[in-house]
């Protein structure tokens, strides 16, 4: 019987943590009533993260657990994407693996898919919002926040996009909506975030905002002047995809493939 509930990891450079966040998230999933599948997409890491995902995958648990894995890094939007399309749940939520989102957070995002929507997104600057953090790394969420901010003023800038969040690492769909935007986005590293939305937003999808907190750990693998460059271009080939009318198109297929499978 498929799982009611699927949660992707991306998994890349997390070594250092991902033991005590799978333990974690094990520790809240054997208490769920709800039948969960947990999808751990190792995307190619050097380091020790696929031997411990084995380590975990190996243990008898109360939910399904899979293992994806790229022998080389692909980028964050490939990983996600092959979650997503090898998922199974009638709802689909990814997160970052460091869990900054507890899942207290992910059922959030969980409740109002169950209330109808098509997307639910986390977003970090409603006024709900709070984030909390090491005193330690209180420079590090600065200097994120900053970043993440600039870039969204640029995204707004250069894309017709709505969303004052389109960074944060937790957003769950339906299953169908999964299926459509996921089988359809053309970009694998850290800027899928804005043409999933975008293109979510040009079909005309249900898209709920969340307000969510937001527990700073540091475990992100971007590097603010390669990656940051990277998706500065991806904003403009968005742009000019959406100049040459792809998006339109492919929105449009989404009304289509419904009425086909109603029909």
């Amino acid at each position: 019987m498929p799982p009611q509930i699927s949660l992707i990891l991306p998994i890349y450079r997390a070594a250092s943590f991902l033991s005590e966040s799978l333990k974690l998230l094990h520790s809240s999933l054997s208490q769920e009533l709800d039948s969960w599948e947990l999808i751990l997409v190792v995307d190619g890491s050097p380091d020790h993260s696929l031997e411990i995902c084995r380590e975990f995958v190996s243990k008898e648990r109360p939910y399904k657990v899979r293992i994806l894995e790229h022998e080389r890094n692909k980028g964050k939007g490939a990983a996600i994407r092959h979650g997503m399309l090898a998922a199974r749940g009638q709802f689909r939520i990814f997160t970052d693996c460091d869990l900054s989102f507890t899942i207290t957070e992910v059922k959030k995002i969980l409740l109002a898919l169950k209330q109808g929507s098509d997307l639910a997104i986390a977003s970090r600057v409603k006024k709900e919002s709070s984030y909390s953090t090491e005193v330690q790394k209180l420079t590090s969420l600065r200097i994120r926040h900053f970043y993440g901010r600039t870039f969204n003023r640029l995204t707004r800038q250069i894309v017709p996009i709505g969303f004052e969040d389109t960074q944060a690492g937790l957003k769950g769909f339906s299953g169908p909506a999964a299926e459509f935007l996921f089988s359809n986005l053309r970009l694998n590293g850290f800027s899928f975030d804005v043409e999933l939305l975008y293109l979510a937003q040009q079909t005309g999808l249900k898209i709920a905002e969340i307000p969510v907190h937001f527990s700073f750990r540091d475990g992100s693998t971007l590097n603010y002047l390669v990656d940051g460059f990277q998706m500065f271009i991806d904003l403009f080939r968005i742009r000019y995809w959406t100049h040459r009318r792809k998006y339109v198109k492919t929105a449009l297929s989404y009304g289509k493939e419904v009425g086909d499978q109603c029909g």
